[in-house]
């Protein structure tokens, strides 16, 4: 094996140091004697500055992460519930010499990412033995994002849909001579309907089955069951109304 591979595949990463300096907020008077060109290449200096750190903490919270995940392995402890690790994280904060609040996001976010290494490392049925869930913080996250769109549109589409009168109320008294008069319904209302169903479709769609398996109450599932049947008895007489119809010829 040439030395350069060799070197490559055993050269572990460096640990990062600490002490850099913060940067200072400014205040409009300490740059007011500056003129335009000064102010100008401050500014660039500083957008500069912000383009090259724009992504970093992001990837730092996620090799703190990676640090939790591999001190869990060490204590064979993937749910991260023993004292012993739970010590080590808490050292890792304390000799970082950050302020609690800091820590507390910085914990939320590291969280976060926590899990969604957990989904890459450990296999489904790992996960299952856990009493962990085999879907990632980023996929529930993608799922409620989609869920809320998907109100969102039906709410929407609810509200600009144009209310047409049912059979009942639009009769009117009339003669025998006189003929029938014909259904007043907006154009509009034909389009609105695909609409309403598509809408309908989108959120029926986001119901998951292991949601309702292994995060539903009794109570809560034969509630879905029971929106679900009336659901279902309403789209029955709907369909009635769309069966093709036979031509007169």
């Amino acid at each position: 094996m040439p030395a350069e591979v060799q070197r490559r595949r055993t050269s572990k990463p460096p640990v990062p140091t600490t002490g850099e300096a913060p940067l200072p907020t400014l205040t409009v008077d300490d740059i007011r004697h500056e003129g335009t060109a000064a102010l100008i290449a401050r500014g660039a200096a500083y957008a500069s500055e912000y383009a090259q750190i724009e992504h970093k903490p992001e990837m730092l919270v996620r090799n703190i992460a990676v640090v939790n995940v591999a001190l869990r392995r060490q204590h064979d402890d993937m749910r991260g519930r023993t004292r012993a690790y739970r010590e080590d994280v808490a050292q890792i904060y304390r000799a970082a010499g950050i302020g609690p609040n800091v820590v507390d996001r910085m914990q939320q976010a590291v969280r976060y990412h926590v899990g969604n290494i957990l989904r890459d490392e450990l296999s489904p049925e790992e996960l299952r033995d856990l009493d962990l869930h085999t879907s990632s913080p980023l996929e529930r996250a993608r799922g409620a994002r989609a869920v809320t769109s998907a109100l969102a549109t039906a709410e929407r589409v609810s509200s600009q849909a144009v209310k047409v009168p049912s059979a009942k109320s639009r009769k009117t008294k009339r003669t025998d001579d006189e003929p029938a008069p014909a259904p007043e319904i907006p154009v509009k209302a034909t389009a609105d309907h695909l609409r309403l169903v598509n809408a309908a479709k989108s959120i029926v769609s986001q119901l998951s089955p292991d949601v309702i398996d292994d995060a539903m109450t009794d109570g809560q599932r034969a509630k879905l069951h029971e929106e679900l049947g009336a659901l279902q008895d309403a789209i029955r007489v709907l369909r009635r109304h769309t069966k093709p119809r036979r031509s007169d010829a």
